[in-house]
């Protein structure tokens, strides 16, 4: 397996391994060369845009020129056509998508071995290919050069509602949605190139009844003649299980959301009690421990007062640090602008860089728990910004754009690989890049990092103000 993605590299890994076979991993094109020639694999995973090779060329045309090894290329869903094209010339037997499914992932990689398994079959004996064609469980068809269905498996006449005969007098066209026939069009046009095609699309049963599917298809030879062999993978229980994990993860969303609007609320009162009740307390003992001072006391008696008036100022100091770490008092009674001004200013009093703030005059109208958290993820891009960059200006932008928030955090530093940046989020704080997107993900936002090695860096937060989960401010 040839791919950059540390995260989708471990992924493959563990799916291929858990269905029984043996996976070597690699990173780089000539890395993943020597693999080749070494393993001698019956599979190649290939990211199609991975980097090219010293000698300038792609890692797939390597393979295609030097191995006879069938290819499954591992394509971004961002990047698709890009990858598509990048894959043209690979003739790869099929495409695997990114975020990977690991139940589709060990479907597709078995699918991909049975395919090759199968065109082997058919150059050693027609007996053994037809013996392979109908135990697929996949629907399975030979088609010539027109479109016309040749020959169909078992398992494709169950998964149209079709008998085989009916099957063989039909086209390809008569079966895909009318909806997708452009699909069909670009799918055709891939295989008459003589390239593998793949799709996904939705076709119709005989019942008309919309069937989602993932079609791959190859160009070979059949009775002597060219037609094209495809395989078609009904996906609807995939589709439906998709959006069952889209619908939890929404839910969780929404229930990570309530749990982070408490926890802002308590922190809310915890920071009002101790400033309220702790503070006015702590005030009121240490104004009378001051009139005591202020009598007629002996030598040890005035040491005492003045130890305890001490440790009560350590004390005060001490809870209005708690106070400032809960919730700042300048968030709860100016706003959202007006508490990052004063950290602006704590940060800038504490060190050789400078720091500049702008922001929209008028107020934000901010729902909870959207204050505290964009102004802690703020005090964390300042403080990664102040420990790593070495950067002698910092600048903080707060932005209402329509009904969104923008919060900019740049810097002129050192910069940094954004790959390279620690996934778990452990920069010092425990609030790090990892947990500043997270968070933002929890409020419909995102963390936009900007970086590159001796070119600074630049954050940014874009958060919508009127997501649905959200509880207007009182």
């Amino acid at each position: 397996m040839a791919e950059d993605d540390a995260d989708a590299a471990e992924c493959l890994r563990g799916c291929i391994e858990q269905i029984g076979y043996s996976v070597a991993v690699c990173a780089e094109g000539s890395e993943a060369l020597r693999l080749v020639r070494e393993w001698r694999p019956d599979l190649v995973l290939l990211n199609a845009i991975l980097p090219m090779v010293p000698e300038g060329r792609s890692v797939g045309k390597c393979l295609r020129e030097h191995f006879d090894v069938p290819i499954l290329c591992l394509v971004e869903s961002a990047a698709v056509p890009d990858a598509l094209a990048a894959a043209a010339d690979l003739g790869p037997i099929g495409y695997l998508v990114k975020p990977f499914d690991p139940g589709m992932v060990s479907r597709m990689i078995q699918a991909a071995v049975t395919c090759v398994q199968t065109r082997q079959s058919l150059r050693e004996s027609v007996e053994r290919y037809q013996r392979i064609f109908e135990s697929l469980r996949d629907a399975v068809f030979v088609i010539d050069r027109e479109g016309h269905i040749c020959e169909a498996n078992p398992a494709a006449a169950e998964q149209y509602g079709y008998t085989l005969e009916q099957l063989t007098s039909m086209t390809v066209d008569q079966l895909v949605h009318p909806n997708c026939r452009h699909i069909l069009k670009r799918f055709m046009a891939d295989l008459h190139a003589g390239r593998t095609a793949y799709c996904e699309s939705v076709d119709v049963r005989s019942d008309g009844a919309a069937l989602p599917v993932q079609v791959q298809a190859v160009p070979f030879t059949w009775k002597g003649e060219p037609h094209f062999l495809g395989m078609i993978r009904d996906v609807t229980q995939w589709k439906r299980a998709q959006q069952q994990v889209l619908e939890h993860q929404q839910r969780l969303r929404q229930l990570v959301l309530e749990l982070s609007t408490a926890e802002d609320r308590e922190r809310r009162q915890l920071a009002e009690d101790l400033h309220d009740r702790v503070g006015q307390t702590l005030a009121a003992v240490q104004m009378g421990l001051q009139l005591l001072r202020a009598t007629s006391l002996d030598a040890p008696q005035r040491v005492l007062v003045e130890e305890n008036l001490q440790l009560l100022r350590q004390v005060a100091k001490d809870t209005r640090t708690l106070t400032f770490e809960l919730y700042p008092p300048a968030l709860r009674e100016h706003g959202l602008a007006a508490a990052v001004e004063a950290l602006v200013d704590q940060f800038a009093a504490a060190s050789s860089a400078s720091l500049q703030l702008d922001y929209d005059q008028s107020p934000l109208p901010l729902p909870e728990p959207l204050p505290g958290l964009v102004y802690r993820c703020v005090r964390e891009l300042i403080s990664n910004a102040m420990k790593y960059s070495r950067a002698e200006h910092i600048r903080v932008y707060l932005r209402g754009i329509g009904d969104r928030m923008r919060v900019v955090v740049e810097d002129d530093g050192v910069g940094f690989d954004p790959r390279t940046v620690d996934l778990a989020g452990r920069t010092g704080t425990g609030f790090g890049l990892f947990s500043i997107r997270e968070r933002m993900r929890e409020v419909g936002g995102t963390l936009k990092v900007d970086s590159r090695p001796e070119g600074g860096t630049r954050a940014e937060l874009d958060i919508p103000l009127h997501n649905p989960g959200l509880r207007s401010a009182p």
